[in-house]
């Protein structure tokens, strides 16, 4: 029924032990996927992260294996490209060196786990946080926001606060989940609330 099931998903999708806990109970669908495994029927990517074995199998890059385990759950993936700043990511990765790190942010509980010699951290973000999306704006927002409130060096600052200056529209949307700091740092770079007009 496994193979059946497996084999009917379309090319090289991923899918999780918990995709398949509707077919049989848990233990018996743990040992019938490590059974699967060393057949080589399947591959297994990482723990709880399976594919069917395919020669012509590409790589799959840690941010969709990360992806793929946060669904199964029921969470969301959030890009973090310059959260190592924050003091709490710091706390959680401290042993590890900085290339042997992918660091992603989450609606659910931070974990971590282990793909291609690599330690994927899946860092727990606030609602508000989460609530600026995944866009180019919202993303420059959490980047300014997890770099914290001291100087921010203007190389990294000016990019996004360009950015932000060009979409006055998303700012009023988006200004309502910021910290008190990060509006008056940013409105010092000529962002302000404007409230919408009616029409």
């Amino acid at each position: 029924m496994l193979r059946e099931y497996i084999g009917d998903l379309p090319e090289d999708q991923l899918f999780c032990t918990r995709d398949l806990l509707g077919l049989c109970s848990r233990q018996s669908l743990d040992v019938a996927l490590s059974d699967l495994v060393k057949e080589e029927f399947l591959e297994r990517l990482a723990q709880g992260v399976f594919r069917l074995r395919k020669a012509e199998n590409a790589p799959v890059s840690p941010l969709v294996v990360a992806e793929v385990k946060l669904k199964a759950f029921g969470k969301s993936m959030f890009d973090l490209p310059e959260e190592r700043r924050s003091p709490v990511s710091r706390k959680l990765v401290s042993a590890e060196t900085e290339s042997s790190l992918v660091i992603v942010g989450t609606d659910g509980k931070s974990s971590s786990f282990r793909y291609q010699g690599k330690k994927i951290v899946c860092l727990s973000l606030g609602p508000r946080k989460c609530r600026l999306g995944n866009g180019l704006f919202g993303s420059t927002l959490r980047r300014l926001w997890l770099l914290g409130s001291g100087e921010i060096p203007n190389e990294q600052a000016q990019p996004a606060i360009d950015n932000l200056l060009m979409n006055q529209q998303l700012w009023n949307k988006f200004v309502k989940f910021l910290p008190d700091w990060l509006c008056r740092r940013l409105s010092l770079a000529g962002l302000a609330y404007r409230p919408a007009q009616v029409v």
